[in-house]
């Protein structure tokens, strides 16, 4: 598997081949001229991957390191009191984003940011870990 920028760097969209052609020699290709130009250079068109903005793998890795850190503070710092832990996850009801194809190699399945802007609602549902409840 690549690493984001990796397949990044491998991405190109049909536009700015046309836009390429255009400047360099001056001529105009039709939508389905550049996507037969592409097939015949070893390119597809496929739907890249959702990358969230907010998701970076640095901030999570310290979350989780520093998370008992904090649990056992808490507990310090409130020793008459019982320290109850609860998980949470969500989910998310809504329109989804609509992505379009671009072209990419073989083998390569690019990836792009994404931040939804739409109306949705969202479900919250929390566990005690002590209980199950």
């Amino acid at each position: 598997m690549q690493s984001s920028q990796e397949s990044q760097a491998k991405v190109v969209h049909v536009e700015i081949i046309k836009n390429l052609i255009f400047k360099n020699n001056g001529k105009k290709f039709s939508r389905s001229s550049i996507y037969s130009f592409c097939k015949k250079i070893g390119l597809r068109k496929v739907k890249p991957r959702p990358v969230r903005v907010k998701n970076d793998p640095e901030v999570i890795a310290g979350c989780r390191k520093n998370f008992p850190k904090v649990i056992e503070k808490v507990k310090r710092e409130h020793p008459d009191k019982k320290v109850i832990q609860y998980y949470q996850d969500e989910t998310r009801f809504g329109q989804k984003t609509i992505t379009s194809g671009i072209w990419s190699p073989k083998g390569v399945r690019p990836e792009y940011k994404i931040k939804h802007c739409i109306l949705n609602s969202w479900i919250y549902g929390t566990i005690n870990i002590d209980t199950g409840k």
